[in-house]
């Protein structure tokens, strides 16, 4: 069973029915201080926080359909391993707080956020914001599907499907391809990809980039979408779809060093 506290870090029972929260969210943090300061911007957002006291506590409740959003200490989540464990259980959202390993590789693991401590309350707040404003599109009704080539994508449930294939999308994948879906055929380049699709975190790099267009390639190929993404050299990005001319080019060599760690 899991182990709920409250902010002071005594036993709490569960919130009474009339409660005004209806939005669980999972809060790994035993730094009294933190605990405190992130379960306070949950409950002034809608959400109903659920302290818990170790990795494997956060990753059972991950698992559960009605968990909403994990926030979790990086070295007490286990650093990049529990990010992965974490994300092989659930696609919940996850901002992770502080941890051992270097923020890109904790986002290319499957971390929608990351913020070093000491941090700003507003900061957080927009992190949940965020986070919360992507869980709004997928509750209620899913988006438009975009039909790519053989494939057909959901944004709302960064569900992509083929005939005989489905996979589910980390958020900033889902993000990029819709953002590139949407803009099919035109050139686009990466501080627009940051600014349009990821909207302008400060986290979102130009590596950030190149290693989500390099996972998002091999997925593409896996449902077999015949869709590509085309590196335009010194440009950016273009997506194209079925018998649209794509021609072929070298890699960038941050792509091609990508693809060497990432292989």
């Amino acid at each position: 069973m899991v182990t709920l506290r409250d902010c002071s870090g005594t036993l709490s029972h569960p919130p009474p029915q009339e409660s005004t929260f209806h939005v669980p969210a999972v809060v790994l943090e035993t730094q009294p201080d933190y605990r405190d300061l992130v379960s306070a911007i949950c409950r002034r957002l809608g959400l109903e926080p659920e302290c818990v006291a170790d990795a494997g506590a956060a990753l059972r409740r991950a698992s559960d359909p009605d968990c909403h959003l994990v926030i979790a200490d990086g070295e007490l989540l286990g650093g990049l391993p529990g990010v992965t464990a974490l994300r092989a259980r659930s696609q919940v959202p996850l901002i992770v707080l502080d941890g051992p390993a270097p923020v890109e590789r904790l986002l290319e693991a499957g971390a929608d956020y990351h913020v070093a401590k000491p941090f700003s309350p507003s900061l957080l707040r927009s992190m949940v914001q965020a986070v919360l404003r992507r869980a709004s599109t997928i509750v209620p009704l899913p988006r438009e599907r975009l039909v790519l080539g053989r494939a057909v994508f959901e944004p709302g449930r960064r569900r992509l499907s083929a005939e005989r294939s489905r996979l589910t999308l980390p958020s900033r994948e889902a993000d990029l391809l819709e953002f590139l879906a949407l803009n099919a055929g035109r050139v686009v380049s990466r501080s627009q990809i940051i600014e349009g699709a990821w909207g302008g975190e400060a986290e979102a790099t130009d590596g950030a980039v190149v290693s989500a267009v390099y996972r998002l390639r091999r997925k593409l190929e896996a449902v077999d979408a015949t869709v590509r993404i085309a590196t335009e050299p010194g440009l950016g990005y273009r997506l194209y779809v079925d018998g649209e001319a794509a021609p072929r080019r070298h890699l960038h060599h941050n792509e091609e060093r990508v693809r060497t760690v990432l292989s």
